[in-house]
């Protein structure tokens, strides 16, 4: 009887492990991903150039020429997080199950490893650059479907107010996005700003809901207080965080002290800010109505 092993390379492991990564993330999704493929391993970190604005000035006939001196300041985005999976499968599970059990539980610790990246990702709206009149943890937007009132914001004021706090810094229209807690979306579908798109073979790829007065409409649970007061909703463009992750090894082996197969693997990743005006986030609260 073939082995486990043999059922299983580990090549194609690895393959469907980083699909379902990347058809899990969603604030990962949302990100640049420009110096990804020159990590290694965990400690690695990568310099990236920060380059500045060049001074124009006026010109004129037989000028001479002044050369500006150009220091493109660095900085570095540390690969520091390290997430690892290991289970084992006993020979007669395995016989006995009519579908693969290893790779079955490999697409989950697959999931796993994308929620991880996503809820680390979505733990820096603390380095956003845009947040005036956007609440805050201490007064947060009450979030309501109707008409704005009294100390309510309906959900198209929100949305208006973010795009406005990015329009201020020159943050381009295109490509921006807006990652907002299921009970948000809700309030779209209430306000007649988005419908459900049911039978849509597209629909909520990446938690992608629609689009928005220029924003691609994404929900995640994964939105840092998403179902208690002072929901973070983040929004911007992929130019504000740059995000590195690596499977660095992932593999199946016969175990010693067991008629079975061990299946492991590690994921390292890292990811920072680096256009803080690029991000705006939104502090609310969910209102009645």
């Amino acid at each position: 009887m073939a082995s486990l092993k043999s059922l299983i390379p580990s090549n194609v492991l690895t393959a469907m492990v980083e699909e379902t990564l990347r058809k899990s993330l969603v604030f990962g999704d949302v990100v640049n991903t420009d110096y990804e493929g020159v990590i290694r391993g965990a400690g690695d970190s990568v310099r990236i150039p920060v380059i500045g604005d060049v001074t124009v000035s006026d010109h004129t006939v037989n000028d001479t020429l002044t050369y500006e001196a150009l220091d493109a300041a660095d900085m570095v985005l540390k690969i520091d997080q390290q997430k690892r999976f290991s289970f084992a499968i006993d020979i007669v599970d395995q016989t006995q199950s009519a579908i693969n059990i290893a790779a079955k539980y490999a697409d989950r610790a697959a999931y796993q490893l994308a929620d991880a990246a996503d809820q680390y990702i979505a733990a820096l709206h603390s380095t956003a650059g845009v947040t005036s009149n956007l609440g805050t943890s201490t007064t947060p937007l009450s979030v309501t479907a109707a008409a704005s009132s009294g100390s309510n914001a309906s959900v198209y004021e929100i949305l208006s107010r973010i795009a406005t706090g990015l329009d201020n810094v020159n943050v381009p229209q295109q490509g921006r996005f807006v990652i907002v807690p299921p009970w948000m979306h809700g309030k779209m579908v209430m306000a007649g700003m988005l419908q459900y798109r049911s039978g849509d073979a597209n629909a909520y790829t990446n938690g992608s809901v629609g689009t928005l007065m220029g924003f691609d409409i994404r929900i995640s649970t994964n939105v840092v207080n998403y179902n208690t007061t002072g929901s973070k909703v983040m929004a911007g463009t992929s130019a504000a965080i740059s995000f590195a992750g690596q499977l660095l090894d992932i593999e199946t082996l016969n175990l010693e002290t067991k008629y079975g197969t061990g299946v492991r693997g590690l994921y390292v990743y890292g990811a920072k800010t680096v256009q803080s005006d690029a991000l705006a986030v939104a502090t609310v609260s969910e209102a009645t109505g």
